[in-house]
């Protein structure tokens, strides 16, 4: 398992109980989170952005939780 997916597993219970997917599939090793492969899976309409597309398809919540996924990756990047 790479450094970035090991980053990803906290998030690992909650993003499969809301989207009813494995994270293993959306764990890039060298990206982390693979947001474009995820897009794709969720079928975004054209010319929506995944994080509305998640709010009005999930909830708030499940946008928040994919915002907190990305931003922890690049965190952790910028520090090192």
């Amino acid at each position: 398992m790479t450094n970035q997916a090991i980053k990803l597993m906290p998030y690992k219970q909650k993003f499969e109980s809301i989207f009813k997917l494995s994270l293993r599939n959306y764990a890039h090793p060298i990206f982390g989170f693979d947001i474009i492969k995820f897009d794709e899976d969720l079928k975004t309409p054209d010319g929506t952005s995944t994080s509305d597309f998640i709010k009005k398809k999930y909830s708030k919540e499940a946008s928040e939780l994919i915002s907190k996924m990305i931003n922890t990756l690049t965190a952790c990047e910028a520090t090192q």
